[in-house]
């Protein structure tokens, strides 16, 4: 197909090892027509007058896919944000408890130790749905879903990228004499319909 040469997508995988490389189709097609100018019991330009219409369309689409975003994965939009935890130690706090690099603390969980606020993380790094904004998440209802297993970059929106192109043109000539000849040339215009 048109796209087998084209270059993948990088951070991307068709399932067989290769890249993913977005669908897109060329067709490019037109016809001609033309001859002599006559208008029944008015004109008969057989040997003196002459047209030719020509019309050519191009036509391509392509499906595009080559984004990767990030968007929210199901555990986290539940709550659990235990793959965000690295074990990366970033310190201790006040109480001498390790302080471990995205972890979730529980705002609910305030406490003044030596004059430093403190907060406790959320067990198993999860966040209960009670504690949740209900805003915050009727707005998640409308970020898609991931379409891969990954961390980051893993949505890839595919959307159909069309370019539709028409050329008409048309061409007349007349003899005004056997030595003199009249073109009447209307020039290619290139189109896009809406």
């Amino acid at each position: 197909m048109n796209e087998d040469l084209n270059a993948g997508v990088p951070f991307t995988d068709s399932g067989q090892g290769h890249l993913l490389r977005p669908r897109q189709r060329r067709n490019d097609y037109g016809f001609t027509f033309g001859g002599p100018v006559e208008i029944p019991e008015f004109y008969d330009g057989h040997n003196r007058t002459f047209f030719f219409f020509n019309f050519e369309q191009f036509r391509e689409t392509t499906i595009t896919n080559n984004k990767p975003l990030t968007v929210p994965t199901v555990a986290y939009r539940n709550g659990n944000f235990q793959q965000a935890l690295t074990n990366r130690n970033l310190g201790t706090d006040p109480l001498g408890r390790s302080i471990l690099e995205n972890t979730i603390s529980d705002p609910s969980s305030d406490t003044v130790i030596n004059g430093l606020r403190e907060r406790n993380p959320f067990p198993n790094n999860t966040v209960p749905q009670s504690q949740m904004d209900p805003v915050a998440l009727n707005i998640l209802k409308y970020v898609p879903l991931p379409t891969s297993n990954t961390l980051l970059n893993n949505f890839l929106p595919v959307y159909a990228n069309q370019r539709i192109t028409g050329i008409p043109s048309v061409k007349i000539d007349h003899s005004i004499s056997p030595t003199v000849k009249l073109r009447l040339l209307v020039p290619d215009i290139e189109y896009e319909p809406q």
